[in-house]
């Protein structure tokens, strides 16, 4: 489980959306930067603010600010990784609601964190994770810009349009990661975090060898994370395309990836994902993947 994401929010904004929106089951978002995915999020039935939805981040988040206004009392506390190995904690509060569109969640457990100083100078004061949508199937619509909730008869639709890829649910306490199996070249396997808190393909530093490719030859970046772990980065294209198990149209043609040695064989972000119509249905641990629709 990646912990929270650590990064700054750049400047974006969405596109307009090409159809109507059905506002039973569709929620607009914004891609800022063209990376990251932030979508309003209605707290207590009183106030809506910005999150942004990160699958890699195990378990919600709302910023301490807020704690005067929604009355978070603090109780417990939530224990997890980041993908470098490093042990974090986090103190829980329960929301007594959550909701995004027309989908609510009572009592809700959220870690309490500093966002002004995670996110300066943006309006973003949490993070929703996959802990949101245990039992909520929904898809990111990366061509339309929404986050679209799902019933069992889209489910069976969907199921006919794309290719379905089962996935690994790594529930810890309160938090909930996925993991997701990918093709390498050279059909190298891999088993990936899906992370949409972040941009990059990262494959663990191992892989430099199984793949072929030489440290003296790629740009290679070092220093310290934002909590003092020294890292050691190592930066490239590969040769050949990564793609999903059994769904070879499903690919990226010679991407850009980052190694660095960490706790799973790979982490995939928005880099990847933001060519698809993505559909994550955790109950059924599987996640859907569809091309863009060619209707203009």
């Amino acid at each position: 489980m990646r912990w929270l994401i650590l990064t700054v929010f750049l400047a974006g904004c969405a596109t307009t959306p090409r159809e109507p929106v059905n506002v039973d089951r569709e929620v607009p978002f914004q891609l800022v930067n063209q990376n990251y995915i932030t979508l309003p999020v209605r707290l207590n039935d009183k106030t809506t603010r910005t999150f942004v939805l990160d699958t890699g981040a195990g378990i919600s988040v709302v910023s301490h600010s807020l704690c005067p206004e929604l009355g978070c009392a603090q109780h417990g506390e939530q224990k997890g990784k980041r993908m470098s190995g490093q042990e974090l904690s986090i103190p829980l509060t329960t929301m007594k609601s959550v909701a995004v569109g027309g989908h609510e969640q009572r009592d809700m457990p959220l870690g309490l964190f500093d966002m002004d100083k995670l996110m300066p100078g943006t309006d973003i004061v949490g993070i929703l994770s996959l802990q949101y949508f245990k039992t909520r199937p929904f898809t990111i619509d990366f061509e339309r810009h929404m986050i679209v909730f799902e019933d069992s008869a889209s489910l069976a639709q969907i199921r006919t349009e794309g290719a379905v890829v089962p996935i690994e649910l790594d529930p810890q306490g309160e938090a909930l990661s996925i993991h997701l199996p990918l093709v390498l070249p050279n059909a190298e396997p891999a088993v990936m975090e899906v992370d949409t808190g972040s941009q990059s393909l990262i494959l663990d530093e191992h892989f430099l060898d199984v793949l072929g490719i030489k440290k003296k030859k790629v740009r290679v970046v070092g220093g310290k994370d934002e909590t003092g772990h020294e890292y050691k980065r190592y930066f490239t294209k590969l040769k050949g395309d990564i793609h999903l198990p059994r769904a070879r149209d499903m690919k990226m043609d010679n991407p850009e990836v980052m190694f660095q040695k960490i706790i799973y064989d790979g982490l995939i972000g928005v880099y990847f994902l933001r060519q698809f119509r993505v559909t994550f249905d955790l109950q059924h641990a599987e996640m859907i993947f569809r091309k863009f629709s060619t209707a203009k």
